[in-house]
């Protein structure tokens, strides 16, 4: 890493792009309703973290987002960045020419809208985990370079089939081949960002829709990519470098990779707390006496550990949090605002927990859970429930199959078995379960559903989708008359 400071000039500094617009479909269910930038992380929007990121680069002059799929959601997004003074604008996406879109055409439209000042460009994609150090590296390099610079890494995300990304050959810093969805690994797996010279931005409005950097045999859809370009210049000499991360990189495309960086950044969270078995309590954060509690502690404004809790592990909880009546946590544990633990419920490591969520009464859960989920009355359940789930009485979720395998996963229409969350069950948005409710390994529920009163799911049910037993009721006459009295 270059140790020179970076420029002062504002024609030197570094206009980001950063490309909200995806449809989000292989996230199905919980691309629905939301942006796959506005997947919250640790309780906190992704983009919200990836803002910050870029913040913290003291080179980055001012940053474009650019909308396209639920545009609203990221603009609420963005306003819960900590970002200062830096200049944040949002663009729509698309050619207005009837062009396919794409992320080259995304790119494109946010860096025409970079002022005159930006002379080099650092375009990410929204729906990618970027560590700041890694970012400010590149962009260190980015600055050196009269080519483009990619951010490259080897895989450390759960879902390692080479098919899921893009593939990158890298051979004395520099790039020599690009492949989308290779059938063998390249080496080396591009994260999702490239800072680019003044120079390249009219390339990527050139960008045709029809994709060949891939093997015989592909099918890719039709649209302006990034890595179309990417691999043209690698193909035609033109020139790119690479920059290896060291840090953690996730591009979120699937619940399961979802599901596993937020328990990766649960460890983060908590030993960022306070030191091991120190206490950061904020005013009016109370502990009692009769608790116990093992590993670092913060406790936002307001909140407390009451009577009988037990918290091992480790535990970050935001404001109003209330942990009481023998409540059980093994950490570590994220919580968001105004939850409610208690009643002898058990809450497993590497769980999130949004704001106004309810768990009592014998509720075991882990993993991850939007805001105001509600488990009560002996509900078991690991995996991903979206916004307002309310799991019915005693719903249980199975995470051990009879042969132990993994199970089989179903994306848009190919078949996928994930090494992470392949036996967790994953609920969209606004739905619920009815009393007794059995979720096997593996299943996902889309928006808006519902599972009836004693029904067992085996299989994913479509959003909006109500399912249900019909059951046959016989009666007949009985009394002391059969017993002959």
């Amino acid at each position: 890493m270059n140790s020179q400071p970076l420029p002062t000039d504002p024609r030197g500094r570094i206009g980001v792009v950063i490309l909200a617009g995806g449809l989000g479909r292989r996230m199905w269910p919980f691309g629905e309703v939301r942006n796959k930038s506005a997947l919250p992380v640790c309780t906190r929007p992704l983009l919200a973290w990836v803002l910050e990121a870029v913040a913290g680069l003291d080179v980055i002059g001012e940053v474009v987002v650019v909308t396209g799929h639920q545009p609203g959601s990221v603009r609420d997004a963005a306003q819960e960045a900590r970002t200062g003074a830096l200049p944040i604008r949002f663009v729509a996406g698309g050619r207005s020419a009837g062009g396919l879109g794409g992320t080259a055409d995304g790119a494109w439209v946010g860096l025409q809208s970079l002022g005159e000042g930006c002379e080099t460009a650092l375009l990410l994609l929204g729906d990618c985990w970027f560590e700041r150090e890694d970012l400010e590296r590149l962009c260190h390099q980015g600055l050196e370079a009269t080519v483009p610079t990619l951010l490259v890494g080897h895989p450390r995300a759960p879902q390692l089939d080479p098919r899921t990304g893009i593939g990158v050959r890298v051979e004395g810093g520099r790039v020599s081949e690009v492949l989308m969805h290779p059938r063998e690994e390249l080496g080396w797996r591009w994260l999702g960002a490239v800072v680019l010279p003044r120079t390249c931005f009219e390339e990527l409005g050139a960008v045709p829709e029809a994709v060949d950097q891939v093997e015989v045999g592909a099918m890719p859809p039709t649209g302006a990519e990034l890595a179309q370009w990417m691999g043209k210049r690698a193909e035609n000499g033109s020139g790119l470098l690479a920059c290896d991360a060291s840090g953690l990189a996730c591009d979120l495309d699937r619940p399961w990779e979802w599901l596993w960086l937020n328990a990766q950044c649960t460890h983060r969270m908590v030993l960022q707390a306070a030191d091991p078995d120190g206490r950061d309590l904020g005013p009016g954060a109370t502990i009692d006496p009769s608790a116990h509690v093992e590993g670092p502690i913060r406790l936002g404004r307001g909140s407390r550990i009451g009577l009988g809790a037990i918290v091992r592990g480790g535990l970050w909880a935001g404001d109003e949090v209330e942990i009481t009546d023998g409540a059980v946590l093994e950490g570590p544990i994220v919580v968001g605002d105004r939850t409610r633990i208690e009643r002898y419920c058990q809450v497993g490591p590497e769980t999130v927990l949004g704001c106004d969520c309810r768990i009592g009464h014998g509720a075991e859960v882990q993993g991850l859970f939007l805001n105001r989920f509600y488990a009560y009355h002996y509900c078991e359940f690991w995996g991903i429930c979206g916004t307002a789930v309310d799991l019915g009485a005693a719903t249980v979720c199975g995470n051990l199959r009879f042969d132990d395998r993994f199970s089989e996963h179903v994306v848009l229409k190919r078949r996928e078995t994930p090494e992470y969350g392949a036996n967790a069950a994953y609920l969209g948005d606004y739905s619920r379960t009815g009393v007794n409710a059995i979720l096997l390994p593996g299943v996902k529920l889309g928006v808006y559903c519902l599972v009836g009163p004693g029904t067992m799911i085996s299989g994913d049910i479509p959003n909006r989708c109500a399912v249900y037993v019909e059951q046959t009721v016989t009666k007949k006459d009985w009394g002391p008359d059969r017993y002959a009295w």
